[in-house]
């Protein structure tokens, strides 16, 4: 794992597993800096999903063991000062197996809902964030309306209970569990290549949006158009001795594939974001994700 979390009396912050950052959110200090079974002195902190004891690992001692950047192991067993050790929420912790891939309806047990209460109020208290991160890594613009479906899709499909769900990556978790959902009506970028594909089907009119540098998914004149996309293939890897989740975006015009594209989760980028503090939101895209606020 790449982030790990610190105990409450610590503001139970997420940080990247990271030297520096580590070194100075925890002061090296006890008990995330204390010695192991066998005297060696060790790097210890919370993950952040099951909130078991990891130690961090590849900071001061590179050998042949922990090739590649420094993240966090699972120890199975309780660490004095950290956590106590919880089979359950190990057996149902993605972040336990390096390399996995989840159906689409595999679901954590609903009596083990921590998990999941605590995706749903970060997904609704940063949801301008979800979208903008979504923004920036997707050909088109997501519109109030089609988050509007998206949200109700994943809620109604209990995304927040998927095995892969995690905090580290709410936002992509949201696009691959909200299904098909149409692009009519969507907005992207007039020189993308997207939209050069689009021009060459001759059911889709791209429409210029005023004073700007995009334009709209309409339906050519007397023509029907069922332009859907949806998010396939979630899974975690290994690259480079890094571990990494991904999927694609697939887009279909009627049955035929026009498009497709692989998605990376950028996971520092969305803690980094959610660690920011309030500064400027948008209210809209909030208070939308606040008419989905489970009682």
């Amino acid at each position: 794992m790449d982030y790990c979390r610190l105990l409450n009396k610590d503001g139970a912050k997420y940080i990247p597993i990271i030297q520096k950052q580590f070194e100075m959110a925890t002061l090296k200090e006890y008990p995330y800096y204390q010695k192991n079974s066998k005297g060696e002195l060790k790097q210890y902190a919370i993950c952040p999903v099951c909130e078991n004891p990891i130690t961090v690992v590849g900071f001061y001692n590179k050998n042949d063991k922990y090739k590649g950047k420094p993240h966090g192991r699972h120890r199975r067993y309780s660490l004095k000062g950290i956590a106590e050790y919880n089979q359950e929420a190990y057996d149902y912790c993605p972040l336990a197996s390096r390399n996995q891939a989840y159906e689409k309806d595999a679901r954590r047990p609903m009596t083990y809902d921590k998990l999941a209460n605590e995706i749903v109020s970060m997904l609704i208290s940063q949801f301008d964030r979800v979208v903008y991160l979504l923004n920036k890594q997707m050909p088109f613009l997501f519109g109030a309306t089609l988050l509007r479906s998206m949200l109700r899709t994943y809620f109604d499909a209990l995304g927040h209970f998927f095995m892969g769900a995690t905090l580290e990556n709410i936002p992509w978790i949201f696009a691959y569990m909200s299904n098909n959902q149409n692009l009519y009506g969507q907005k992207l970028y007039a020189d993308s290549a997207l939209a050069n594909i689009l021009r060459n089907c001759p059911e889709v009119t791209l429409k210029q949006d005023d004073e700007s540098d995009l334009v709209r998914i309409t339906a050519s004149e007397d023509m029907f158009l069922n332009l859907t996309f949806a998010f396939v293939g979630y899974r975690k890897c290994v690259r480079n001795h890094e571990l990494v989740e991904l999927m694609e975006l697939c887009i279909w015009n009627g049955r035929q594939q026009v498009y497709t594209q692989e998605i990376i989760f950028d996971t520092q980028h969305w803690f980094n974001l959610v660690n920011f503090g309030d500064g400027k939101r948008n209210q809209m895209l909030l208070k939308l994700a606040g008419e989905f606020v489970i009682a």
